[in-house]
């Protein structure tokens, strides 16, 4: 039967040349070829969809394909396996030289108690580690729709909204290609609306990370949800650790371990630095950074931090919701009158503030702190212009040297106090949300933490509503009002112990990573960094001659005095102690701080 049809056909062609059989004969080999071709994209593009790509980085992006998996990677020292192991005796003998009766009045080393075993650190995002397509896990990972940039066009209504839809950057999506079938084209980067609030194009966000990678990935994915953009979010790792997290030789109970590819998911920028850097070198590095790049201001941020834009100021937040929690506000402290009354993002509020400072009848200016310096804003070249940060303090005090030298030479440095200067809320917390997804309104999560003094009476959802086929049975998502009120109790049980040992309540937090490349003991550390901060308040005692931050009001009393014109930014080294360290001790202790 087929070959009468074929006959046929034939047959039917035959009234038709030569040559035009021939263009028939290639255009249905043309035809076939490109429908097989189609049909192994086709194939090669859905295979990839179960496997997710490795992190993406600002500086390592280029160099993943020298990277491809942690099962092709050998550990450090893998070629030294082989070489044969000179016996440590003789190590000892050749390396050394003692007296023998030295070493007999030595006595062996007494060692600590152990360590209790901290709790284990769980997954803090399990979305980012479930298999989801990527166009399902993009779609999840959006900011709530008032705090996208396409609802800011009424602040510049000539400009068109298209590309305004913020999405998570290129680097994670980028290898399915953007002529992928079925996929979205990516948003354009620079799109009207960065590009109307913010001539440069950038406003560059860095967070610097050592410790506890939970906190780390919440307030990152709390910037996000809070509308600034993934792709100007740059995580400066300063772990120590050189490529072993690009490597992903460290684990999640590791204290310096950082998942870079769940970062590139989120669309966020990965810088590293080349060693371990204390606080002032790191804002050194920030503003190296900024001059390498051209920014000419920059913000940056703590990481253990949680924010939140004003979202029940918009339009859209429901008049009669807003009534209500209006209603409400002298009760629960929900609302703030010094809150502005305008609705914009937290990233569109800091746009704001930094075109203000851009002006060129604003004041010459230096810093502009959103919450005290939880978030910041930089004027680089002032930074230069004074010389950058003394890395002779390391830690505590710098921060007092740079910005009363600032002051000194003329620069403004001016803190939000204003209803119009507020970016948003901006809590500082100890504590991670038992799921991050909350913070993106992933229907069925909740908010919660470990803790919680006053738990939210409804159990707590988890990245099972978010994966799983049927989502009706999870449609409810997180409430601002919730989410807010959650981050507030975080805020306060950091502090319920008062202001000593805010930090250390995180930062030594996780204990693990025994094994594993450039291992750290972590109260070894923790115990290493006092010693540090100790050593860097004594520097700046003898630079300065005085013991505590207020030395700016002491050259203020030494105006007054006649010793002195009130301006110290000559003076570091060439000022006397003001007090005996004989009989009251060193520069370190005592005194002011």
């Amino acid at each position: 039967m087929t070959r009468a049809v074929s006959l046929v056909n034939l047959a039917k062609l035959s009234h038709l040349s030569t040559r035009t059989r021939y263009r028939l004969l290639l255009t249905c080999f043309v035809l076939t070829t490109a429908h097989l071709l189609f049909s192994a994209s086709l194939i090669r593009w859905s295979s990839n969809l179960s496997k997710p790509p490795r992190a993406s980085s600002d500086n390592a992006s280029k160099s993943s394909n020298n990277v491809s998996s942690k099962e092709h990677i050998p550990p450090y020292g893998a070629e030294d396996a082989g070489r044969p192991v000179v016996p440590q005796a003789k190590l000892l003998k050749d390396f050394f030289t003692w007296n023998e009766a030295g070493i007999a009045s030595l006595s062996p080393p007494v060692f600590l108690p152990p360590t209790p075993p901290s709790p284990p650190i769980t997954d803090p995002f399990p979305l980012l580690s479930s298999n989801l397509p990527p166009r399902k896990l993009r779609r999840l990972l959006q900011p709530p729709e008032i705090n996208r940039p396409s609802h800011f066009r009424h602040l510049h209504p000539s400009h068109s909204s298209q590309g305004l839809t913020q999405q998570p950057s290129r680097s994670y999506f980028s290898r399915f290609g953007s002529k992928s079938f079925g996929r979205r084209p990516d948003p354009p980067t620079s799109s009207p609306y960065h590009s109307s609030l913010n001539p440069t194009g950038m406003a560059p966000l860095l967070i610097g990370f050592t410790r506890n990678w939970p906190l780390l990935l919440q307030c990152v994915s709390s910037y996000i949800a809070a509308g600034w953009p993934a792709e100007e979010i740059y995580v400066v790792e300063n772990t120590g650790t050189m490529d072993a997290n690009e490597r992903e030789l460290l684990g999640l109970q590791n204290p310096f371990f950082m998942n870079r590819t769940q970062l590139g998911m989120l669309g966020v920028n990965v810088v590293s630095t080349p060693t371990l850097l204390t606080f002032s070198q790191l804002q050194n590095f920030f503003a190296w950074t900024a001059l390498q790049r051209g920014w000419t201001e920059y913000f940056w941020s703590h990481q253990d931090l949680i924010v939140f834009s004003y979202e029940h100021r918009h339009p859209s937040y429901s008049p009669a919701a807003a009534a209500r929690a209006k209603s409400q506000s002298k009760s629960d402290n929900f609302l703030h009158d010094d809150e502005p009354e305008e609705y914009r993002s937290l990233y569109a509020n800091a746009l704001h503030t930094l075109n203000q400072c851009r002006d060129l009848s604003h004041p010459k200016w230096a810093h502009h702190f959103f919450s005290y310096d939880h978030l910041t804003l930089v004027h680089r070249d002032a930074i230069l212009s004074v010389g950058g940060w003394d890395t002779h303090i390391p830690f505590y005090g710098t921060d007092c040297d740079m910005y009363t030298r600032l002051m000194w030479a003329g620069y403004a440095q001016n803190v939000s106090t204003t209803p119009a200067t507020r970016a948003g809320h901006i809590l500082d917390v100890s504590t991670v949300l038992d799921d991050i997804g909350a913070l993106f309104r992933i229907p069925g999560i909740k908010a919660s933490f470990p803790g919680d003094p006053h738990p939210n009476p409804k159990k707590p959802g988890s990245a099972a509503a978010a994966t799983a086929k049927d989502t009706s049975k999870f449609a409810e998502a997180e409430t601002y009002a919730s989410l807010l009120s959650t981050a507030r109790r975080m805020q306060r049980a950091k502090y319920a112990r008062g202001n000593g040992g805010r930090n250390k309540s995180w930062q030594v937090k996780q204990q693990g990573g025994q094994g594993e490349p450039f291992y750290r003991d972590a109260e070894g550390f923790e115990a290493g960094m006092q010693m540090w901060i100790e050593s860097g308040r004594a520097v700046f005692s003898e630079k300065w001659g005085h013991r505590g931050y207020n030395i700016a009001r002491k050259w203020a009393t030494g105006k007054k005095t006649g010793d002195g014109n009130g301006n110290g930014l000559k003076d570091g080294w060439r000022v006397e102690r003001d007090w005996d360290a004989e009989k009251e001790g060193g520069g370190g202790i005592g005194g002011g701080w």
